[in-house]
């Protein structure tokens, strides 16, 4: 939605948005409706229904003309004015024309200039009455009623009351007489209010507001997503997920605040942790005034408990303040609305973190500094001391420098990043030298970037190249590089940061950079070594890659701090570290760094050697774990969860966690795992022969120069070509796989491609078709696994049937079933009986043939996988046998998201799911209402039968079953 208009920007609100669509659909088919919008001041109500106006009156639905709009607004100051709101009205309702071509009436009781004690039911009857001949004008002035529109008339109304909570009670209730005999109008009532249960609203209208009958949405803040693109948009710029997520918790992601701050506070000020976010300007003289009005121990208690934070313990708080007894102090500030008290025991909170942060602000700097100087005397934790005095220093102080420093590098190579990050800041804010700033700046955005919360790449580009040259800069830039898809750049840079660790050492924060024999804890080296791993791993290149990792562990044995260092050696074919079977349990829920990347390694031995089972037991304790780690890990584990969905079965586990680990990937800027995730997903729709989200996802693997990006395009192409049944185009996306296997000589990590390989028996050049096969089958038979060999030997059948070798092609077709026995791979089990089944039928074994092509239509069809569907549907019938019917009617059908939340919902809060997903808990309830009326059911209790009982929602089995 483009900026601009009365309220500027507009981001998210979509399930509102479609809501009120909804609605007018049903006002549009002659069912009157009103919708009610409730939420606090600056919520975004007149925003939300502005924005819904715009597009009803701009792009009316096909065959439906553009609604008349009618607005009214209570206001303060005329609360007690009786019927002030229903004149507003009526008066709109006039000027839009008499009912016929006729003079005008003749003048009622409300209109202007005419004093009048009307009953509010007979003022309702009015409106009853105008309302019915607008519906009538509009009529005329439209191009005539849909089928199904009411009796009263054809024109379609949006009757819009705003502030329903400051409208005078006449006015509502006569609205309220009006609503109840609204039944077939083409009418879409919408009335804005703070809170449904304010004292001003009529009981009879709160009830229609809130029945079964009327749309009832209540508007929360926004999330960081859409505060991100909020920013975007009022050309703030791009906010690093971390300043996005801030300011979200610190608004409540109130639009009215989040505009406010972003205009008052610089962009980079929102990514410093160690900098109090203020308040907006007019809410701050609010908090002052009342704060002014307290008692002096009042004033203090509140002070000292901003100091200490958002929520702190009333005893603290009276010790910060000087108080000997605090609780006659608390009472004021209650009352006042400044602090709360907090369930659980004599703790005290502010109401809202605009209020601390007023509080905090209006101190002044030199109070603030005394009170935190006493806080770090009081604080019982070393990170709280810290924490404390760094707020209080006022000018560079190196012990202090020095000692923040410290505790930042402990907290990365325990792999705390997110404190390591805002602890470095603060050393660095307080170093002495522009070195020594430099030189903790660059380690603290390393962390940052570590947890993918790092500000644009560009922008830090530029202050990375703003630094003077040093292996710190180097390193970081070839980071950048290499998480963007730039390899060649990324080596360069590489290079000259590996140089500068064994040339002499250069000035820095302890005297010297670190080189190769520096600090565990802060040692360029190994930071260097563990990115070099990385980088060959991107190449496909195992044996440097294994190299670097294990020089990098040399160099500091005891060190963990480097992100997957452990994951590259572990996974490696033929190395040492693969042939261990990974920590013991229980590691997943707490392990340490090491555990959990020897974890994660583990789980990807497994998938290349047919473990399903193993991998998605691994996975399921890893998610939870991960989000503790960096963004990386999270976004590979998370895309490895989604490709082990998608290869038993769970397609629709799959796309919700291939858009999760999307979604991640590109928050965090990481080109070559955004591909990964694209070509995964790709494939499921692709399959499911959804071609347009498919071809997105394809345009989306961006060609690059990084080999693994080039491997996730061609999967992606692959999946497409085979799902449209294009030997070709097979053909060309698979040409370069083989020198690909063999250079990382481990088919197993190219399972897509075996998958797809009887694709080639409908190319017209069999023996370009056998070029491309036997170099795969013969790798698949030396180095395994079982599914490689399975569609080796499926393809093999293919291209001998193509040959009319008979005996060969049935051969290779039992060989390759006998392979994918008890894999637990339905898709591919599938894929071999529909092509052994149209063998059969070719054959003239119509009876056997039926029995292949039934069992791989009931697995593709509970997969969704259409295409497939259709090609066992066009066999079937040239047995002579009718299609099977679809199991599951489309109509009922979940869609993948709705699909996730349902399997989650028979266990897990509403709550749970919304935290394991990472979706709002708005958004479960909006899938989870969906569910429920797809399915006809209630309660959990319902769905819980009703998933037993439906073969759609059965665990993955394979095709034979």
């Amino acid at each position: 939605m483009a900026a601009g208009g009365p309220y500027g920007a507009f981001v998210g609100r979509g399930e509102p948005l479609a809501s009120l669509r909804a609605a007018l659909g049903s006002a549009r088919a002659g069912v009157a409706v009103p919708a009610l919008v409730e939420g606090p001041a600056g919520i975004g109500k007149t925003a939300l229904v502005a924005r819904f106006l715009a597009e009803a009156t701009a792009d009316p639905a096909a065959g439906g003309e553009t609604p008349t709009v009618v607005r009214a607004s209570g206001d303060p100051d005329e609360a007690s004015l009786a019927f002030g709101v229903l004149d507003q009205i009526l008066v709109a309702l006039r000027e839009l024309g008499p009912a016929t071509d006729t003079d005008p009436p003749a003048p009622r009781p409300g209109d202007a200039g005419e004093a009048r004690e009307a009953d509010p039911l007979a003022a309702g009857a009015e409106l009853v009455d105008l309302l019915g001949e607008a519906q009538n004008a509009g009529a005329r002035r439209g191009a005539g009623p849909p089928a199904g529109a009411g009796p009263r008339g054809t024109g379609l109304l949006v009757l819009v009351v705003e502030d329903a909570h400051w409208a005078d009670r006449p006015s509502l209730r006569a609205l309220t007489f009006a609503l109840r005999r609204l039944r077939h109008d083409r009418v879409l009532t919408v009335v804005t209010v703070r809170d449904a249960e304010s004292a001003q609203l009529p009981d009879g209208l709160r009830r229609l507001l809130t029945g079964d009958d009327a749309v009832r949405l209540r508007l929360g803040g926004l999330g960081t997503d859409e505060v991100r693109e909020l920013a975007a948009r009022l050309g703030v710029g791009r906010l690093s997920r971390r300043a996005a997520d801030r300011l979200r918790a610190h608004t409540e992601g109130s639009p009215l605040h989040v505009r406010a701050l972003l205009g008052q506070v610089p962009a980079a000020a929102l990514d410093d942790l160690d900098a109090p976010l203020p308040a907006p300007r007019t809410y701050a003289t609010l908090i002052a005034a009342r704060l002014a009005g307290c008692p002096p121990p009042t004033a203090d208690l509140t002070s000292a408990a901003a100091v200490l934070g958002g929520h702190c313990s009333l005893y603290q708080a009276g010790l910060l303040a000087g108080l000997e007894n605090p609780l006659p102090a608390l009472e004021p500030a209650v009352h006042a609305g400044l602090l709360m008290e907090l369930p659980g025991g004599r703790s005290i909170g502010f109401p809202h973190p605009l209020t601390h942060a007023a509080v905090y602000q209006q101190l002044g700097a030199a109070r603030r500094a005394a009170l935190h100087h006493r806080a770090a005397a009081l604080a019982d934790d070393a990170s709280g001391r810290l924490r404390h005095l760094a707020r209080a220093a006022s000018g560079p102080d190196p012990a202090l420098a020095a000692e923040l420093a410290s505790a930042g590098r402990r907290a990365a190579a325990a792999g705390a990043y997110t404190a390591a990050a805002g602890q470095l800041t603060a050393a660095a804010r307080l170093a002495a030298s522009a070195a020594e700033r430099e030189r903790l700046t660059l380690e603290a955005i390393e962390c940052q970037h570590t947890v993918g919360d790092s500000p644009d790449p560009g922008a830090l580009a530029a202050t990375l190249s703003s630094f003077g040259p040093s292996g710190w800069r180097s390193y970081l830039l070839a980071r950048l590089a290499l998480v963007a898809g730039r390899p060649t750049e990324a080596e360069e840079l590489l290079e000259d940061a590996w140089a500068r660790c064994q040339a002499p050492p250069e000035a820095g924060a302890n005297g010297t950079e670190d080189g190769a024999t520096g600090d565990g804890a802060t040692n360029l080296g190994v930071r260097v070594a563990a990115l070099f791993a990385m980088l060959h791993s991107t190449r496909l290149d195992p044996v440097p890659s294994v190299r670097w990792a294990r020089l990098a562990q040399r160099l500091a044995p005891g060190w963990t701090g480097q992100d997957m260092l452990r994951f590259f050696p572990a996974t490696a074919k033929g190395t040492e570290e693969s042939t261990r079977d990974g920590p013991d349990e229980p590691a997943a829920a707490r392990g340490s760094i090491a555990e959990l990347d020897l974890l994660l390694a583990r789980a990807e031995r497994r998938m290349r050697t047919d473990d399903l089972a193993g991998v998605h037991a691994d996975l399921v304790g890893l998610l939870p774990a991960a989000s503790d780690r960096s963004a990386q890990f999270r976004i590979y584990t998370t895309l490895m969860r989604a490709l082990v969905d998608f290869r038993t079965g769970r397609w629709d586990e799959a796309i919700v966690h291939g858009d999760l680990g999307i979604a991640l990937a590109v928050d965090a800027d990481h080109a070559v795992l955004t591909a990964y995730g694209h070509a995964i997903v790709a494939r499921v729709y692709a399959m499911r022969g959804d071609w347009d989200a498919a071809e997105r996802h394809v345009r989306a693997v961006a060609a690059g120069e990084a080999l693994t990006v080039v491997v996730h395009r061609a999967w992606a192409n692959i999946g497409f070509a085979h799902a449209r049944a294009d030997p070709a185009a097979v053909a060309d996306a698979l040409a370069p796989v083989p020198a690909w296997v063999e250079r990382l000589g481990d088919p197993g990590a190219f399972y897509w491609a075996y998958q797809a390989l009887d694709g080639l028996g409908g190319l017209d050049d069999l023996d370009r078709a056998a070029a491309i096969v036997e170099p795969l089958a013969a790798l698949a038979a030396r180095h395994g696994p079982r599914s490689a060999v399975a569609g080796a030997m499926r393809a093999r059948a293919a291209l001998a049937a193509a040959g009319n070798d008979r005996s060969g092609a049935e051969a290779a077709f039992r060989e390759s079933l006998t392979h994918l026995d008890g894999l637990g791979l339905p898709f591919d089990e599938a894929l071999t009986r529909l092509g052994l089944g149209a063998f059969l039928r070719r054959a003239g074994r119509r009876t056997a043939a039926a029995e292949q092509l039934r069992a791989a239509h009931r697995v593709f069809d509970r997969l969704g996988a259409m295409p497939y569907v259709e090609r066992c549907d066009r066999e079937l019938a040239a047995c002579g046998l009718a299609p099977r019917a679809r199991e599951t009617p489309a109509a009922t059908r979940l869609t993948p998201q709705e699909m996730a939340v349902a399997r989650r919902a028979v266990e897990l809060t509403n709550r749970d799911i919304a935290k394991e997903l990472f979706i709002s808990v708005k958004t479960v309830e909006f899938h989870l209402r969906n569910v429920y009326a797809k399915l006809q059911v209630t309660t959990r209790a319902q769905l819980r039968v009703h998933l037993a009982q439906r073969r759609e929602f059965e665990e993955p089995t394979a095709a034979h079953e």
